[in-house]
């Protein structure tokens, strides 16, 4: 049997490098790259136990087939499965770059962040006369965002008429908490 170490170990180094462009296949979490049009590889995780690795030339002839399964160690006999360890994490690494996971995670977390936005207690009016507006603001929130023009039409009617009023925020942004007044005319915008 031929030692597929080396071109396993290539694959992952131009993969890891990004200059082996991966694709999704039709197959499900199976992925492909073409090597200017002579080699093409797939790679794919039929069950959670097993991953399988193929490489064929321009005339679709199989050079490589693989199925390697994820074996306990006191199952294992000589030659079985030495291959696995390998293939799997190359499945990975091009699971990773095919569906282009990291920069989803990031714009996930970015937009997870921004919804992170909380009304904890918010109040319109002045002196001693005012509204509990919080579920008012909360409805305005989008996208992890609040932009509010403080006004009476805005913020559910007048409190205390012909008196200048102010909008009074406690609100949380992750865990950190925190005040902000605005005036009557005035622009809220968090954050």
């Amino acid at each position: 049997m031929p030692d597929y170490n080396p071109i396993i170990d290539k694959l992952m180094a131009k993969t890891v490098e990004g200059t082996l462009t991966w694709s999704p296949s039709y197959e499900e979490n199976t992925f492909i790259a073409v090597l200017e049009g002579v080699f093409t590889f797939q790679i794919g995780k039929p069950r959670t136990d097993a991953v399988t690795f193929m490489m064929k030339d321009s005339k679709d002839n199989k050079l490589v087939e693989m199925i390697c399964h994820d074996v306990p160690p006191y199952q294992m006999h000589e030659g079985h499965n030495e291959y696995y360890q390998k293939v799997a994490a190359l499945y990975e690494e091009v699971r990773v770059a095919a569906l282009d996971v990291n920069n989803k995670l990031a714009a996930a977390q970015g937009l997870l962040d921004a919804l992170s936005l909380t009304i904890r207690d918010a109040r319109y009016g002045a002196r001693d006369s005012w509204a509990d507006v919080a579920g008012i603001l909360r409805a305005k929130i989008q996208a992890g965002r609040l932009r509010v023009t403080v006004t009476n039409e805005e913020l559910g009617g007048d409190p205390i008429v012909g008196v200048g009023k102010s909008l009074e925020v406690t609100y949380a942004v992750g865990a950190k908490v925190y005040d902000k007044k605005v005036h009557e005319g005035e622009i809220l915008s968090i954050p």
